[in-house]
């Protein structure tokens, strides 16, 4: 996978077939040295990281790893940087909340201090800016972690709200938000997850994600009233994790919107789901 000058190898395997993988892994870095060096590129050995990715039960009892890159070695990180966004071992997002809430927090603390040098009707459109952009950045990758979590990025919202109005750290401030006309953290996130869903179905990309998406008329063999609907993924979604998974939870609740909803175009959609949300709310 490749971004710019960024270059990333992923493997998978069975839990057994690590020494296989690792093996596999290098021969693959070596191939890719050597087109680089012909093709006169220079790979940075202190900036290339390795991560292993796996659920808590089938990482108990790894000793931690690390592949031959060159004559170095590079060891395994609990957590990688890949576009802003901080992976961990077991893909809880737990460190990129968290940094995401530091950085938040300190900017909304200064903004607090110099409030009243802002004028009122710029104050939203700083905030929206400096702040709730970084929430809302890959929203529908992190935004899967836990309730905490969501919690957390809620707390970064409410107090931006405080902020801008002046209010308190007890008084209400949903009347704040209704007047500015934004959604909650949870529904942003969800806004965030149906657009990028219904956007993958019209346009057929990427075709690594579309691939998996079949409407259930192709999957039974006979009529039933959720023809149209799309099939949840098989596999084990038994778990918190599983019913968390971008394609179980949201193709659940894509199936859920109105026939008209799903009809729009891509333009149109996401201010259609926007106003269904803020609609079920009020409800």
């Amino acid at each position: 996978m490749q971004y710019a000058d960024d270059t990333q190898l992923s493997i998978s395997g069975k839990k057994g077939s690590l020494p296989q993988l690792i093996a596999s892994l290098e021969e693959t870095l070596d191939s890719l040295d050597e087109w680089f060096h012909c093709h006169g590129l220079k790979v940075n050995t202190n900036k290339t990281e390795l991560i292993l990715f796996g659920s808590s039960q089938n990482c108990r009892n790894l000793a931690p790893i690390s592949v031959r890159f060159r004559q170095d070695a590079v060891p395994e990180r609990p957590t990688v940087r890949n576009l802003g966004v901080i992976f961990d071992r077991h893909l809880t997002w737990d460190a990129h909340v968290s940094a995401l809430v530091n950085k938040c927090y300190g900017i909304l603390i200064g903004l607090s201090h110099v409030r009243h040098c802002i004028p009122s009707d710029l104050l939203p459109i700083i905030v929206n800016a400096l702040v709730i952009s970084h929430v809302r950045y890959c929203l529908a990758v992190f935004g899967n972690g836990t309730k905490t979590n969501m919690n957390r990025l809620q707390k970064i919202q409410n107090f931006a709200l405080r902020v801008i109005s002046g209010r308190r750290k007890f008084d209400r401030i949903s009347g704040v938000r209704g007047e500015l006309g934004w959604p909650t953290v949870p529904q942003l996130h969800e806004q965030h997850c149906l657009t990028l869903l219904h956007k993958i179905i019209i346009t057929g990309k990427p075709q690594a994600l579309a691939s998996r998406l079949q409407p259930n008329s192709e999957l039974r063999s006979r009529n039933t009233r959720q023809d149209t609907d799309l099939a949840l993924p098989p596999g084990r979604v038994n778990t918190n994790a599983g019913f968390r998974r971008f394609f179980y939870r949201t193709v659940q609740c894509y199936n859920t919107l109105p026939a008209e909803v799903k009809e729009t175009g891509i333009a149109s959609f996401k201010s259609a789901v926007a106003s269904l949300l803020a609609e079920r709310e009020r409800e």
